[in-house]
């Protein structure tokens, strides 16, 4: 007669899938994650520079990002340093200006009183 063995595992699912807000000024900042299977003692990375974990409840952390060199995206990887899972968002937070932004330039408004518009117009007048 066979015998049952019981097969307990210790896998846990580890998946980030949105960061809010998705843009940080060069500076780094506090962003939050949000995802499954999250909890105190993961690592956070940028670019592969580590960030500060702040809070971690199962499905959203609290993180201080560090800073960028230069503009653009960048992506962030949770990591389990016991386990070794990870989950990875590429190219899903944006430092600084990307690449898709436009610009629009204004030219300004002459902000002189129309009185002293007219007195220079004619101020060489014959």
């Amino acid at each position: 007669m066979a015998t049952a063995v019981p097969i307990t595992s210790t896998s846990q699912l580890l998946y980030s899938d949105t960061v809010t807000p998705p843009r940080l000024s060069l500076a780094g900042g506090v962003t939050a994650l949000s995802g499954i299977g999250f909890s105190q003692g993961l690592q956070v990375s940028v670019a592969g520079n580590l960030g500060t974990l702040l809070s971690a409840q199962a499905s959203q952390m609290q993180v201080a990002l560090p800073s960028a060199a230069q503009d653009g995206t960048a992506t962030i990887q949770v990591t389990d340093p016991v386990t070794g899972s990870f989950s990875q968002m590429t190219g899903a937070l944006t430092y600084g200006a990307a690449a898709t932004d436009l610009l629009l330039l204004l030219q300004g408004a002459d902000h002189r009183r129309q009185s002293d518009r007219r007195r220079n117009r004619f101020a060489f007048a014959p």
